[in-house]
């Protein structure tokens, strides 16, 4: 008898909800890891200096929690770069899609077609703790965070090369899509939370609202039917969320937890459970959205031409 094929994303997604549950059943200051480890910018092989995306950031941030570090590789990269992983070490299972070109019948008397056939890689890394015979070339590094009040520059530099149209005005946060513009409260209207500053808090919920803007029908087009209340809706606040993190993460920002922080990822494990592989699909969508931004930052960062 052929064995089960093996479901690698629900694996993942419920290796996530098992810490996650682990996390809130002692709930005083948790918060979930990937609103730390902001010194390193967030999950990064160690070996190639490449940042993991997508599900593998909070796959990894949570892997982290036991360690000092956030820089992981695989072993056989641990081993070319002269390191040795430590006998009994348990690693951390991430995941890539990749593809291969087949050729799949066609109907009728047709050739057979070649199609691009997309399947999912494994792999299993370890963390520069679990391992001899390696240093961390940025350990020496300082992390210098941002004060109370204080504008974060690099920040406000990858908004502004984004074009969106942002109004600080009342006291909500919010992107209209009728007027494709973003709304926040004046920066001083912010306060510190747990693990994160008022100026961190600040950002954090700028970059939510930022996602949000990328999926107008002229950019990324995820918004056409997303209507309050509806369960697009809050797949939309997911995607934005995770969205925030990330480019927190590419900001080196602490991407700060909300204020119901325990009661919203009680919410979190009902939809895991329910859709394991919803958290993979809002994953790629905020990473589709991270990756848009970061293509406009840096087409405004090209010189000029001579």
């Amino acid at each position: 008898m052929a064995a089960a094929k093996r479901d690698v994303p629900a694996e993942i997604v419920q290796s996530i909800i098992e810490q996650i549950e682990q996390g809130l059943a002692n709930p005083t200051d948790y918060v979930v890891p990937w609103h730390r480890r902001t010194s390193e910018g967030g999950p990064m092989n160690a070996i190639t200096g490449d940042r993991y995306k997508g599900i593998n950031t909070l796959v990894l941030s949570l892997s982290a929690l036991p360690f000092e570090t956030n820089r992981w590789a695989t072993f056989k990269q641990w081993k070319a770069a002269g390191a040795s992983v430590k006998k009994g070490s348990k690693g951390a299972k991430i995941c890539f899609y990749s593809s291969v070109e087949r050729e799949v019948a066609a109907d009728g008397n047709a050739e057979p077609e070649t199609k691009h056939v997309r399947f999912l890689k494994t792999y299993t890394v370890f963390n520069a703790d679990q391992v001899e015979g390696w240093e961390d070339p940025a350990a020496s590094e300082e992390l210098v965070l941002p004060c109370e009040g204080k504008r974060i520059e690099a920040a406000d530099a990858f908004v502004r090369a984004s074009g969106a149209k942002i109004r600080h005005e009342g006291g909500r946060a919010f992107y209209s899509l009728g007027t494709d513009a973003i709304t926040m409260p004046d920066p001083d209207r912010f306060r510190a939370v747990a693990d994160a500053s008022a100026t961190q808090t600040y950002y954090a919920t700028l970059l939510h609202e930022l996602t949000h803007w990328t999926g107008a029908p002229k950019r990324l087009d995820r918004l056409t039917h997303c209507r309050f209340g509806d369960p697009e809706y809050a797949f939309e606040e997911l995607v934005a969320e995770l969205g925030s993190v990330f480019l927190c993460r590419h900001l080196h920002i602490a991407s700060a937890p909300r204020a119901d922080h325990a009661r919203y990822l009680a919410s979190w494990l009902k939809c895991l459970k329910a859709h394991p592989r919803a958290l993979f699909k809002a994953a790629a969508l905020a990473q589709q959205a991270v990756d848009y931004l970061e293509d406009k930052a840096a087409i405004v960062d090209q010189p000029l031409a001579a």
